[in-house]
């Protein structure tokens, strides 16, 4: 009985967070699900139909509140036109625009009623938009979409509700709850998709229960190629891999406050050319996002969210990573913020009857809050607690070279975002941010030999014991230019603290959360690794600066040219998490340099296509390598549904 209760006691930090969901679970279903707090200031994607005093809604996303509140999008087709006043109607909206409007493959002179248009402006009086951009639409004529702030809502029979989006009346059956969609992630409330998915707004649907069921997900092919990632051209390092993936989702609002998602994942991943011979085929069927969200606790600003969720940030600097969490949201207006308790609680994937032996044990604690101080202007605070209360392996210990746990760390990171945007009259547009972080803590390095028989021995002489003290910087700017073909030039600069004496305490050198990604998009309409898409290092002990130019081509699609330079703060013999096999001698700081070009074609409604090519040179920290070249051209093919 002792032992029971003591595992139990010890395996709190597991138990607590699913306890906490299951019984917050049954209280909704005991207590009913109360009405939601007053929708006024918030962002809605409304479709529907006209029904000539006002817009009877078929479905309503709530949008992610970072816009410019008199900001608005309309989709729907023309009905009267008068080129003389430069003005349209669609619905009960009155559009009108000027030499400034963009025009993406359109023109105003051939426009007749009954053509289907996409508007994004700026509400200048109720039901009156001054376009900024125009362009055509593959929506159906019939139906009228709506993006804009509620100004007002009123209570009608039978549970209907009328709000005022962009000074139109919209009314909302008692039927249709409103969802929480796509750029929502880090508010109150989770989508069912990443930041960088693309969904089609019409997804299948079927009715369960009187309730829409909503099925969607994507299915993904990606063809990489890479050359001599050794630096050495007579290495057997040449490979090309295809691999394949199929992501299903399914959403479900079980009240109109209480939502439920899952998601199944599907791999496949094959070596078509291995230059070593050594081909490898793998399944694997792996568990997604699994989880409940309580919209509006109580008619109060925050939400609750249980179960296997995406944990993302617009950068993915700090964060991009599904955990087993439990996650409180706030969202009021301008300020948005969310904490999480995480824990992974079972594997991830087919491939593995146990978690993976990096992350099991392993206790977080997250927060993340936005303060939008002015439009298109926020400040964020982050913070990262890291407990590592796995078994240690000790000296002598053989293990498994997959169960290797090479480091056990308990770790604080700490750090501040600023970023926005900001529209000049004649200098196009600017946009910028800025990323500081921290990192404290005491960490445990454990050392491996290889055995006869491939296993790995604990050799504590080989590892470190140290307290960690780092810091970090990301900063750039973009500058959307208003020249021939609206170039946008981006220049980002970022540092990683180093240690001058990794064998004298404490180590200064940052390390990045382990859950980071890097990845985002500048101009383009692709997101990037904006690190380097063949060296993509953590950043750790390194300088690197960017440089990109991007053009805008056809209606959604974009090419962009981007160099970064890499130098290390202190001269070290490894570099930490990076994809070229080589290891600097540790004498010189000049890692190298890379280019990439890509190519983003997203002009269907189901499909998108990327090119990547990449190529690295090695610096003088490389010795006898320097100069030597590392290749990789990556295809990708996405059809979402």
């Amino acid at each position: 009985m002792k032992r029971m209760w003591s595992a139990i006691r010890n395996r709190h930090r597991v138990f607590l967070p699913w306890i906490m969901a299951l019984g917050v679970l049954a209280l909704s279903w005991s207590v009913g699900i109360p009405e939601a707090q007053s929708l006024v200031g918030t962002r809605l994607k409304i479709k529907g139909n006209w029904r000539e005093t006002h817009v009877e809604a078929t479905s309503v996303e709530q949008r992610a509140p970072e816009k410019d509140p008199q900001a608005g999008r309309i989709i729907g087709a023309i009905e009267t036109i008068d080129l003389a006043s430069k003005s349209l109607r669609i619905g009960p909206l009155r559009v009108s625009w000027d030499a400034e409007t963009r025009l993406s493959t359109i023109s105003l002179n051939t426009l007749r009623p009954r053509d289907v248009i996409e508007v994004k402006g700026r509400l200048t009086a109720p039901g009156q938009v001054a376009a900024t951009e125009v362009k055509p639409s593959s929506a159906k004529p019939g139906r009228l979409q709506l993006r804009g702030h509620v100004t007002a809502v009123d209570k009608l029979p039978r549970g209907a509700r009328r709000l005022m989006v962009l000074g139109v009346p919209v009314v909302i059956p008692q039927d249709i709850s409103i969802d929480v969609s796509e750029d929502m992630i880090g508010a109150a409330g989770q989508a069912p998709r990443r930041l960088d998915d693309k969904r089609p707004d019409e997804q299948l649907t079927v009715p369960v229960f009187n309730r829409p069921l909503t099925i969607g997900g994507e299915l993904s092919s990606e063809l990489e190629y890479r050359r001599d990632i050794d630096l050495e051209e007579e290495a057997e390092d040449d490979l090309l891999r295809f691999e394949q993936r199929l992501e299903v989702e399914l959403f479900y609002p079980l009240t109109p406050k209480l939502d439920l998602f899952l998601e199944g994942k599907v791999r496949y991943r094959a070596d078509l050319y291995a230059e070593d011979g050594m081909q490898d085929v793998v399944w694997g069927v792996d568990r997604g996002e699994t989880w409940l969200l309580w919209h509006h606790l109580f008619g109060t600003p925050f939400s609750l969210q249980a179960g296997r969720q995406s944990i993302e940030e617009k950068r993915e600097w700090w964060w991009d990573a599904d955990l087993d969490a439990l996650r409180l949201h706030y969202d009021q207006g301008r300020v948005r913020a969310e904490l999480s308790v995480a824990q992974e609680m079972a594997t991830d994937t087919s491939e593995d009857s146990r978690i993976d032996s990096e992350e099991a044990g392993i206790f977080r604690l997250l927060g993340h809050a936005v303060w939008e101080w002015a439009s298109k202007h926020d400040l964020a605070g982050f913070f990262l607690y890291q407990h590592d209360h796995s078994e240690r392996q000790r000296e002598g210990d053989i293990v498994e070279s997959d169960r290797r746990d090479a480091t056990d760390a308990n770790l604080v990171w700490f750090g501040v975002r600023a970023m926005g945007s900001l529209k000049t009259e004649n200098l196009g547009e600017w946009s910028y941010w800025f990323d500081a972080a921290g990192v404290v803590g005491h960490e445990v390095v454990v050392g491996f030999d290889r055995t006869d028989d491939g296993r790995r021995v604990v050799d504590e002489s080989e590892g470190i014991e140290q307290d960690v003290r780092g810091w970090a910087v990301d900063l750039g700017v973009s500058w959307k230019t208003p020249l021939p073909l609206r170039p946008t030039f981006t220049l980002g600069y970022a540092v990683g603290s180093g240690d001058n004496d990794p064998d004298q305490g404490p180590g200064k050198a940052f390390r990045q959360t382990g859950l980071q990604d890097n990845n985002s998009r500048f101009s383009g309409v692709n997101s990037f690794r904006y690190y380097g898409e063949l060296l993509r290092p953590e950043l750790s002990n390194l300088q690197i600066w960017t440089v990109t130019l991007g053009i805008p081509i056809l209606n959604s699609s974009s090419v962009e040219l981007v160099y970064h330079h890499y130098r290390q703060v202190e001269p070290q013999d490894r570099l930490r998490d990076v994809r070229i096999n080589a290891d600097p001698e540790g004498e010189g700081r000049r890692i190298g340099q890379e280019w990439n070009l890509i190519v983003g074609i997203e002009e269907w409604k189901h499909w998108e296509i990327e090119w990547i090519g990449a190529l690295f040179r090695a610096g003088s920290a490389y010795g006898d390598l320097s100069g030597e070249l590392a290749y990789q051209v990556t295809l990708k093919v996405d059809y979402n549904f």
